[in-house]
């Protein structure tokens, strides 16, 4: 079983894959999973599977129905970081998943954040596993309100009541929106997703 295949073979993990695999002699079942697809990938995906049987639960690379999505319009001289507390200071705003690109955006969102008096943690691949882990719990038990992190967090994880996600910072394609955005509106409950645009 292959969770979100398409990154693993995007990340170039496509070699460690097929040796596994290859040295499966009774294999009798493939699945694999992820919410967007890559066209690119097909010729590796039909060398892992036989006579595949695809399952979908909605066609295209399209955003659920139970996430409203908006923009944020941060206009000249207005600073974004002032925008992003007066929304996360708003008691609808409960379990929030913020988005950046790099790392160190990620890290100067928390700490401002945290200057700000909002309780907040961060998660990015400099993070210990151990970090990462006691992030994620404070985030899922409410003992933080703002959870900042990069992409690493957009695929994978199960947090359940996630009442907003924001896109501080735009992400690079539409597979990386769809995955980030999909983090909230889980389980047949509603959500709230917000881009921010300069």
């Amino acid at each position: 079983v292959l969770d979100e295949f398409d990154r693993l073979l995007d990340m170039g993990f496509s070699h460690d894959i097929q040796f596994f695999v290859d040295g499966m002699s009774n294999r009798k079942q493939t699945v694999l999973f992820s919410a967007t697809e890559e066209k690119g990938q097909k010729a590796l995906i039909n060398n892992l599977l036989e006579n595949p049987v695809e399952v979908r639960v909605r066609t295209g690379n399209i955003s659920p129905e139970s996430i409203d999505q908006d923009i944020i319009v941060v206009k000249n001289g207005e600073n974004k970081m002032d925008v992003l507390v007066k929304m996360v200071r708003d008691k609808s705003f409960e379990k929030v998943l913020v988005f950046a690109e790099t790392k160190r955006w990620v890290s100067r969102i928390t700490k401002d954040l945290r200057q700000a008096g909002i309780k907040a943690d961060e998660i990015h691949g400099n993070k210990s596993q151990n970090y990462r882990i006691n992030a994620l719990d404070s985030f899922k038990n409410k003992r933080i309100q703002v959870l900042v992190a990069t992409d690493v967090a957009a695929r994978g994880l199960d947090i359940s009541h996630v009442s907003h996600v924001i896109n501080y910072q735009q992400p690079k394609n539409m597979d990386s929106y769809i995955h980030r955005i999909g983090r909230t509106g889980r389980a047949g409950e509603s959500g709230k997703a917000f881009t921010f645009v300069n």
